[in-house]
């Protein structure tokens, strides 16, 4: 049995499809694995190895997009009715950015000896809605030959998303399944550095640190930056990071004014839309005393 090494994004295609390994490449390393072979109408789906935190693929997918060798060989003889073959087997369009529409292409290949005629193109799946194709392949496709099918991608969510692109043809065989996976990234705040000690200030007095804050996410950065704690009146900050593109710096001055004396203490909540809702912010400690 001949196989094809396809690296994918996520787990996303427990389906028929040609006789192919899909693999996710996690970001430590470690590797999940299915096998599946496409047997007429239904499908044979081995589990090969699995090395995941929970289940499934929780890495960060690789923004390459997937790329084969198309040269597959020559049919094996006359008389063969026409096969559909899908290359790349498994397409992962990467990490993405929220409503940004990303585009890849299907090769669909005839592998048999008459004329493969591709009727229709189709999305399923959990996240189907966010993923588009359309059928340019209209002319019978010859033997030996190829045509491209677009597919696209526009991430209406944050998270991973896991579709199929089902390619129906007068392949005797089955519907063409493909695998189409992504991981739409959410933003994400970081600061430097992570808490600002302040020397002893005299009452009446101030002293100033700047405070970078950068998103590490892929898409826009709506924040709300707020001081709390026990003495959040003594602390305060100049300048706004409203809004942040994805991997733009923005400093701020924070300013310590001690209201009396002793030990000051109090705390920055930086809290985007995503971590808003799930209720995390960023912490940045602060500490000074008051003379």
């Amino acid at each position: 049995m001949k196989r094809d090494v396809v690296w994918c994004g996520a787990l996303a295609g427990l389906l028929a499809f040609s006789s192919v390994l899909c693999a996710d490449q996690l970001v430590d390393g470690r590797t999940a694995a299915v096998e599946m072979s496409r047997i007429g109408g239904g499908a044979e789906t081995t589990m090969t190895s699995v090395d995941t935190r929970d289940g499934f693929a929780s890495g960060v997918a690789d923004e390459r997009p997937v790329v084969l060798d198309d040269d597959e060989g020559a049919p094996d003889g006359p008389g063969q009715p026409p096969g559909a073959s899908a290359r790349p087997a498994c397409v992962i369009f990467g990490p993405v950015k929220k409503g940004m529409t990303i585009e890849r292409s299907v090769r669909v290949r005839n592998m048999g000896s008459a004329d493969l005629a591709v009727s229709r193109v189709a999305i399923s799946g959990r996240n189907g809605a966010e993923f588009k194709a359309v059928n340019p392949c209209v002319t019978p496709i010859s033997p030996s030959k190829a045509c491209l099918l677009p597919v696209s991608l526009k991430a209406d969510s944050y998270g991973r998303k896991m579709a199929q692109l089902l390619i129906y043809s007068n392949d005797p065989g089955t519907v063409t399944v493909v695998p189409l996976s992504a991981n739409a990234i959410a933003p994400k705040p970081a600061v430097t550095p992570s808490a600002l000690k302040f020397p002893a200030v005299s009452v009446g007095a101030t002293n100033t640190k700047p405070l970078l804050i950068r998103n590490v996410g892929l898409s826009d950065m709506t924040s709300l930056v707020e001081i709390k704690g026990p003495h959040a009146r003594d602390f305060s900050i100049s300048g706004t990071c409203a809004t942040l593109e994805a991997g733009v710096p923005c400093e701020v001055q924070v300013v310590f004014g001690p209201g009396g004396k002793g030990k000051r203490t109090a705390r920055i909540e930086i809290t985007s839309e995503e971590s808003q809702r799930r209720k995390k912010s960023l912490i940045v400690t602060l500490a000074g005393r008051g003379k």
